[in-house]
């Protein structure tokens, strides 16, 4: 008895030490964690973990910055899933900074003086759709935050849309830790889309962010400020003077960027009209050849068009293969990198040949597809066959390239030492730019990250067009799309058929087993029996 009361006795003891210890295990981690944050992730392009060119700006704040969110607690999804994504990643932000910036989660509800603060730092109310008490209810609430830093401050007023947080955040932390821009000049004149364009001002607003815009006028000298010279869709042709200046530009050492059309489209009567403007001479300086046909592409976005069927309108989905969309970058430039997919409307090819100036040399940003072909026709309606597009030279072929090295000099200059690190960047289609596609997200981010990457600016490069993915299903054969239909419909039958019976194989196998066992167990117990006709023996 006193065995079982010593054994019961250290059992518990046991137990509870082990209780004991576990708790206090539980407790060193976390207070290990609050002051060491770390975490894994595992996702695509790891959108819930910070940047590498985060990290980089980060790393140059030399004084506290202070991020105070206002956030209405308890609201519900998405507001209430987007305050923990903000908390996440604030943490990483801190944990990155190491001692830099200070976080604050301010409830602005709990007196007027944080309502009045978040207003004086541009952070305003909004109202909200709740569901309370079993009915739609409209809530006021605040979702915005303030980054301070040396006596500036940088607001994100309403926290709509988490995909893009970082960069917004990012951005902005920039701005505050080096104020100066770097300023690009956008070369006008020639019916070019500049930032002094009414028309063109929701093109030119995102730049605005992280960029000094400037207007330019080959005529003139350039201002010394310009870091890169751009010219985005000209219409008129270019004079002698003005390419002149162009190559006097290359020839110091400054980069160039060029998004131009070698035709115009009509959209109405799907036909091209040939373009000149007079860049040949160019190209034909850097080795380039840049046919007037476009590239269509097996992968390619999809267009609506209205289709007339006897008296009645339909509206029909199809892919456009004159909007390619590229798939294959150049993945040690980092302007591109880490794009997944862009859409390059009504693109021409380039051809590097190899009798390139001495001293340059070409790279490609953007490929098509293997499955692409050069299209010459002037006609690019929207019903023709596959088949019909597929007679052409056929791809892959570069839709974006690099122009890089020691430029010739401009004619008639003296005979100087060329810069060895001058570039020339080549988009061949200015459709990008076009209404019709410039509100494409990805075009938008391609734009932008080749302006900010000719300044030599690669800090947001990596962080903008994060978390925006692009994964088209390959195209399967006739055959083989037969196949994976009517297999998908026999799948699920065939599969709780074969489970049903297998478990009926199984159930009966079971039971043969148990008459098997105890069947012959019953047997030899009924032959091992006395018979109740015969006494049994009784031993002496």
């Amino acid at each position: 008895m006193a065995e079982e009361l010593k054994a019961k006795v250290r059992r518990l003891l046991f137990s509870g030490l082990g209780t004991l210890l576990l708790i206090g295990t539980l407790a060193a981690v976390n207070g290990i964690s609050y002051y060491v944050y770390s975490r894994m992730d595992f996702s695509a392009g790891h959108v819930y973990s910070i940047s590498k060119g985060t990290k980089h700006i980060l790393s140059k704040l030399t004084d506290n910055l202070i991020v105070k969110v206002y956030f209405t607690p308890n609201l519900p999804p998405p507001y209430g899933l987007n305050e923990n994504y903000l908390r996440d990643l604030l943490g990483e932000y801190k944990s990155a900074a190491h001692g830099h910036i200070t976080v604050e989660f301010l409830d602005p509800n709990m007196s007027q003086k944080r309502k009045d603060d978040a207003q004086a730092l541009g952070i305003s109310p909004i109202q909200v759709n709740v569901m309370a008490k079993d009915k739609f209810e409209v809530k006021t609430a605040y979702m915005g935050l303030a980054l301070l830093y040396k006596g500036r401050s940088q607001v994100i007023p309403f926290l709509q849309d988490t995909s893009d947080l970082e960069y917004q955040i990012t951005s902005r932390i920039k701005k505050l830790a080096d104020p100066v821009l770097p300023t690009v000049g956008f070369v006008v004149g020639h019916g070019e889309k500049n930032p002094g364009d009414p028309s063109a001002s929701s093109l030119f607003a995102p730049m605005r962010e992280d960029l000094n815009l400037k207007t330019v006028n080959l005529s003139s000298a350039v201002p010394s400020d310009v870091s890169a010279l751009w010219i985005l869709g000209p219409t008129q042709k270019f004079k002698d003077q003005d390419i002149q200046a162009l190559r006097s530009w290359l020839f110091s050492g400054k980069p160039l960027g060029i998004l131009f059309n070698r035709r115009s489209v009509n959209f109405q009567a799907f036909y091209s009209a040939p373009m000149s403007l007079g860049l040949s001479p160019l190209f034909k300086d850097w080795g380039l050849d840049i046919p007037n046909g476009f590239v269509v592409d097996a992968q390619s976005e999809n267009v609506e068009f209205q289709q007339n069927i006897g008296q009645f309108v339909a509206m029909r989905i199809q892919q456009y293969p004159y909007l390619p969309v590229a798939t294959h970058f150049n993945q040690s430039n980092p302007a591109v990198e880490h794009l997944q997919g862009v859409t390059l409307p009504f693109v021409h090819p380039i051809f590097a040949s190899t009798s390139t100036e001495s001293g340059l040399k070409y790279e490609s940003l953007a490929d098509s597809t293997p499955n692409s072909w050069l299209k010459n026709s002037y006609s690019i309606g929207i019903t023709q066959s596959s088949a019909n597009l597929a007679k052409d030279k056929r791809g892959p072929f570069s839709l974006a390239g690099l122009v890089s090295g020691e430029f010739p000099a401009p004619e008639g200059t003296p005979s100087l030492t060329p810069h060895k690190s001058s570039r020339a960047i080549i988009v061949p289609t200015a459709y990008v730019l076009d209404s019709h596609f410039a509100n494409r997200q990805t075009s938008s981010v391609f734009l932008e990250n080749l302006l900010e990457w000719s300044c030599e600016d690669s800090d947001l490069l990596s962080i903008r067009g994060k978390g925006m993915t692009y994964r088209p299903l390959r195209p399967l054969s006739d055959k083989m799309r037969l196949l994976v239909k009517y297999g998908m419909i026999l799948f699920l039958p065939f599969m709780l058929l074969a489970y049903g019976g297998l478990s009926y194989w199984r159930q009966m196998r079971r039971r043969r087993k148990m008459i098997a066992l105890y069947g012959g167990e019953s047997a030899q117990e009924t032959q091992d029996a006395p018979s109740p006709e015969e006494p049994t023996p009784i031993s002496s």
